[in-house]
């Protein structure tokens, strides 16, 4: 045995193994023993293996912080401040120097414990200063249980004192749920605080939580019933509202679709709110900061909540279109309103409303692809429902305009058959036969139909509905805006970004393919079957100008509004799409978003490029009709002409029109367009000009009026059409009229004048010059000479060979 205790490894094994009293008497065994083998080094470790055990950390002596407490010889009289309940809060780390006096500090706390244990004595385990209070003990009780880790290499003393310390933790566990439940039920939830956090003293959270679950049953206490909802939704078409029939607008008639019933749903949220607020308080009661319970809670209301919505969305699916008012107010009872919370945190709301995203997550990506479609088919309805009561007005105005026909036709009819009757008796007088009878409908049919053509053109704009285009625009922006109200939910913004470009395209769609489109094919067909300056018109005079240029007008009006229509959706896209970072610049011309916003402003361009094509046309065919008239070109007169000199009525009546048509799309269209329109309208008179100038005789007398009109248009073009392109067109045309005031007997001069294409601008060709002189009253007497003058040679210079 002796040789054994001489093995230093043999020692250490045999220390490692004794408890903390067996030890010391293991060192006493003999001095040689202690000296060589039991002191320095190895002593050192049998403490600090101790410690160890118990959760404490061993730290070299310049690391240890300030606040351990020094267990030094010197200042061994600190020790009586250590207790048993806050020792572990107390000493947390050691030195191996001073590892024997530390683990001697827990020795003297608990070792009195742990001889009671030993021995069964558990009725008087406390000191009297402990005895009642339940924290106290149930610290030291825990503390035991640490402490008992030390001795974990003495298995019998170990285990012996485990298994009372667990009876007695049983024990001292049931009787804290007794004395929380009596607590909790007289309401004293200060009480039923102080033995949770005993709980959670000895570890027990599952034990406490599980109490505080029993005391709340969610799916029993929290309930959103049917009345949220109302069935009473108006179906039908909107408003008819024309000159004939009005139907007066109720501002309280709700919305088709509109089935919410916020009032309740505020009130049944506020009951929520409020069950929601008195388990904070009594969760803060019970548990303060010492363990977080409330966010399960509210993790599990949230899942409540959502569930009982969702069930009652899921029985009609356009019930789905509420769910960001929903969603907004579920946020505001539950989320923003709510108490702040101790057991929560800082982040209690954050963390809250992450439960709310979280479980109303898959009904929002089923609201997002549900709002595209929803809007689809409500636009739909919406434009069908313009159409119909634009005929329905179209309709009664056309059975007005028919019956006003008759009556006059009918009176007509009275007064010639009076005639008749009166005339029979001498048997030989007229008869209304079967052709003036045919020729009397087939007048009331042509009346009846340009009576209806004309009311259309004077109703053009109303067939683009400016109301149902900004509420469609409107419907599409809110509904854009309330899909984004759920933005800070990351997992669901691809899909936010793809159904809100969705919802632009299906506005565009409504108002760009739906409605403008066909107006503006209506509106150009009536344009083109309007006949504004028909000469065989009998009815027409000079004096029905005002009133036959309202077509032109009509459709100026058109285009203003559908002009309007497209700023709003530029704005609808720049607010809601571009500003939302839905569709980012660089990315523009990949898009289809953007090319459908594009498509649709290259339709009302065609359209108006083609509605203008055909004004500036019927324009033009007045201003061919007012050349053409010979009472009005004094100039193209062979014989002399006496009076002032001026410009001819003709060419004012020419420029009084085209004045007139331009100043009135000054007021009805854009600067673009205006430009483009009197760009085109100026070369287009240019071009009448030229060809009645062809088509004329001019004596030399009549070429001063010819230059006075020339001279006319020029400073029309140049002072009202300001368009630079115009001026050298129509100085050209100045230069042309010289040509015709140069008398017959300086032919040679005349000829040399028309060699000199530079004279012109470059504006006509050496044949278009030839064709001008042609038109001269005396070109046969002057031909002969002005040839040779051109081309140095004459018709009789010529021969056969």
């Amino acid at each position: 045995m002796e040789g054994l205790l001489k093995v230093e490894t043999i020692v250490n094994k045999i220390a490692s193994c004794l408890n903390t009293t067996d030890y010391l008497n293991f060192q006493r065994l003999n001095k040689d023993l202690y000296n060589k083998t039991l002191s320095g080094k190895n002593d050192q470790l049998y403490w600090s293996s101790k410690l160890v055990l118990m959760g404490l950390k061993a730290q070299d002596a310049s690391t240890v912080g300030d606040s351990n407490k020094s267990l030094k010889t010197e200042e061994r009289s600190s020790e009586s401040d250590l207790r048993s309940d806050t020792i572990f809060d107390t000493i947390k780390e050691f030195t191996k120097d001073e590892s024997k006096n530390v683990y001697r500090s827990y020795f003297n706390c608990f070792n009195i414990y742990c001889v009671k244990l030993l021995h069964g004595n558990m009725s008087g385990l406390f000191v009297n200063e402990f005895e009642q209070d339940p924290l106290i003990q149930g610290k030291i009780i825990q503390n035991l249980f640490l402490y008992n880790e030390s001795n974990s290499s003495c298995f019998v003393e170990y285990s012996n004192i485990k298994s009372q310390l667990t009876i007695l933790k049983d024990i001292f566990v049931n009787s804290a749920l007794k004395e929380a439940e009596i607590s909790y039920n007289e309401g004293n939830f200060v009480n039923v605080g102080k033995f949770i956090r005993v709980l959670l003293i000895l570890k027990e959270n599952s034990t406490a939580l599980e109490f505080i679950r029993s005391k709340y049953d969610i799916e029993a206490d929290v309930s959103i019933d049917e009345k949220i909802f109302t069935d009473e939704v108006i179906e039908g078409n909107e408003n008819i509202e024309n000159s004939l029939v009005e139907v007066e607008i109720n501002a309280e008639t709700p919305e088709i679709g509109v089935d919410l019933n916020l009032s309740q749903l505020e009130k049944q949220l506020s009951i929520i709110q409020k069950y929601f607020n008195d388990k904070i308080e009594i969760i803060d009661t019970v548990f303060e900061d010492k363990y977080t319970i409330v966010l399960t809670f509210a993790e599990n209301l949230m899942q409540r909540v959502v569930e009982l919505i969702s069930s009652l969305i899921t029985v009609k699916e356009s019930r789905l279109k509420n769910l960001p008012v929903i969603y907004q107010n579920i946020k505001k009872y539950l989320v923003d309103d709510i108490k702040t919370s101790v057991n929560g945190g800082e982040e209690f709301r954050k963390l809250v409303l992450e439960f709310l995203n979280l479980y109303i997550m898959d009904k929002v990506l089923l609201y997002f692809e549900f709002i595209p479609n929803y809007l689809h088919s409500r636009f739909d309805n919406m434009i069908s429902g313009s159409v119909d009561n634009r005929n329905k007005k179209e309709k009664l105005e056309s059975e007005n305009i028919i019956n006003v026909l008759k009556n006059e036709e009918q009176e007509t009819k009275e007064v010639i058959e009076e005639k008749h009757d009166l005339l029979r008796t001498f048997n030989k007088m007229f008869k209304i036969n079967s052709s003036d009878k045919q020729k009397a409908e087939e007048k009331l049919k042509f009346q009846y139909n340009l009576n209806v053509l004309s009311s259309k053109l004077v109703n053009m704009n109303s067939l683009v509905d400016l109301d149902l285009c900004v509420k469609i625009i409107q419907e599409g922006k809110e509904s854009i805006e309330d899909m984004y109200v759920f933005h800070d939910i990351e997992v669901v913004n691809a899909s936010l970004s793809n159904n809100s470009q969705k919802v632009f395209r299906v506005v565009v769609e409504a108002v760009g393919v739906k409605h403008l489109k066909p107006a503006f094919k209506v509106a150009l067909e009536l344009f083109r079957n309007y006949n504004e300056y028909d000469p065989n018109d009998i009815s027409y005079s000079k004096s029905d100008l005002n009133n036959k240029i309202n077509p032109l007008l009509e459709f100026l009006q058109l285009i203003s509004i559908g002009d309007l229509v497209l700023q709003m959706v530029s704005i609808l896209y720049k607010k809601e799409i571009r500003d939302k970072s839905f569709v980012k610049q660089e990315e523009d011309f990949l898009n289809s978003t953007v090319h459908c916003k594009k498509n649709l402003e290259l339709m009302v361009d065609d359209f108006v490029g083609e509605g203008l094509n055909i004004g500036l046309g019927n324009i033009m065919k007045e201003v061919r009709r007012i050349l053409l008239d010979e009472e009005q070109r004094d100039y193209i007169q062979a014989n002399g002409i006496g009076g002032e000199i001026s410009e001819s009525c003709g060419s004012q009546e020419v420029v009084k029109v085209i004045r007139k048509h331009c100043r009135l799309l000054k007021g009805a269209t854009d600067k673009g367009t205006l430009e483009v329109f009197q760009q085109e309208i100026g070369e287009r008179l240019f071009r009448e000009v030229v060809e009645m100038i062809k088509n004329s005789v001019i004596s030399t007398d009549g070429a001063v009026y010819l230059i006075s009109d020339l001279n006319y248009y020029f400073e029309f073009v140049s002072s009202e059409l300001r368009q630079r392109r115009l001026e050298p067109l129509f100085g050209g045309l100045k230069s042309v009229g010289q040509i015709f005031i140069v008398s017959g007997k300086d032919s040679k001069d005349l000829g040399k004048m028309i060699g000199e294409v530079g004279m012109f601008g470059g504006i006509f060709s050496q044949e278009e010059i030839y064709e001008f002189v042609q038109r001269r009253e005396d070109w046969v007497k002057v031909r002969k000479e002005v040839e040779k003058a051109m081309y140095g040679f004459g018709a009789k210079d010529c021969s056969v060979m």
